[in-house]
């Protein structure tokens, strides 16, 4: 597995996940590509964006842990909301 930005200063995403409950896909390398130079993220949370949609239909979460500067973090954001790291 790739880690993108492994290193222990700025924003690095260790998972991402995109889905409900019980069905849920691993968008990481994704969420990763949305990083911009200047260490922040801001991504749409829906299917389009994350190129899979893992439950059709079904309200899904994007659930996102990260660290920035070393201090490990998770965020969950709704579909159709805005996540915003940091």
């Amino acid at each position: 597995m790739r880690i993108n930005r492994l290193r222990e200063s700025g924003l690095v995403i260790w998972r991402a996940r995109y889905g409900a409950k019980h069905v849920q896909e691993d968008v990481t390398e994704i969420v990763r590509l949305h990083i911009k130079k200047n260490e922040s993220l801001s991504l749409l949370v829906d299917y389009e964006h994350l190129g899979i949609d893992p439950c059709k239909q079904i309200e899904k979460d994007l659930t996102v842990d990260y660290s920035i500067d070393g201090k490990k973090m998770r965020r969950v954001a709704h579909e159709k909301s805005v996540l915003i790291l940091p």
